[in-house]
């Protein structure tokens, strides 16, 4: 693999993308509150947290995973329905570690 011909301003904006909709996902306006109900916190809990750490590990852990999606496709017979369907098996896997993390809490 030739990390050189990564588009990283791809990985740039994807990372900085997953970012941006954790942030909508997990606003009150969406599933914020249910999100807070079912881990039983309180508005007091989120305020005590350290949004520097919390959102700062958030960044870096997106902007990895966007780096790693980057490095998985980075062949040049890669299109777009390969990608397509590399983003949607990473997403299952996504899905499967944090469903399992919530499944054991």
């Amino acid at each position: 693999m030739n990390i050189n011909t990564i588009n990283w301003l791809a990985v740039l904006v994807a990372g900085i993308s997953a970012f941006v909709v954790g942030g909508i996902w997990y606003s009150p306006g969406l599933f914020g509150n249910a999100w807070m109900k079912d881990n039983n916190l309180i508005e007091e809990d989120i305020k005590k947290g350290n949004k520097g750490k919390i959102f700062g590990f958030t960044l870096i852990f997106s902007l990895l995973m966007s780096a790693n999606l980057g490095m998985f496709l980075n062949d040049p017979k890669t299109g777009l329905s390969w990608g397509l369907a590399a983003g949607f098996l990473a997403g299952i896997w996504t899905f499967s570690a944090i469903a399992l993390t919530a499944c054991l809490n």
